[in-house]
């Protein structure tokens, strides 16, 4: 069975992180790209874990292929995209985000990313604030890396 690398990098966060999530408080206090602490329902998933404002750089490149890993809450959406200097996996979102604001990516794309770069498990990341594919921008996420989808889905019966 052939594993992909974004897949693998992917695998390797949840896998270093479920400690962090499993801690009294969720790591509770800390801020954005100060740790793993959090809790993936008060809307700070792993994205905004990872996040760090001072890493934030932009990207040119082409969609080298599409990965769409389901965990336990959701389809997320990557992208490994191919830059001049060299490739780097890039963490957008949901897929129903990225279907609700009509965002498609296909292999062989061009695309110019926004967002916070960082090494994980000796390969280089990147999770999204805005991506842009076909003359269309889509935000993602806020300054300090907080996902804007953030509380959308959650429809209780009235």
């Amino acid at each position: 069975m052939r594993i992909t690398k974004s897949l693998l990098i992917i695998g390797l966060c949840l896998i270093f992180s479920g400690p962090a999530w499993a801690q009294p408080g969720g790591g509770q206090g800390m801020g954005p790209g100060q740790g793993m602490g959090g809790v993936m329902g008060t809307g700070r998933g792993m994205g905004a874990m990872m996040y760090n404002p001072q890493t934030v750089i932009t990207i040119k490149g082409t969609v080298e292929s599409l990965a769409a890993p389901q965990t336990r809450r959701m389809r997320h959406v990557s992208l490994v995209v191919k830059t001049d200097q060299g490739s780097i996996t890039v963490h957008l979102g949901p897929a129903r985000y990225m279907s609700q604001n009509q965002m498609i990516f296909n292999p062989g794309d061009a695309v110019e990313v926004t967002g916070s770069q960082m090494e994980v498990a000796g390969g280089a990341i990147m999770v999204a604030k805005e991506v842009t594919v076909k003359g269309k921008t889509l935000k993602l996420r806020d300054d300090q890396g907080l996902p804007l989808w953030r509380g959308q889905g959650r429809q209780r019966p009235q």
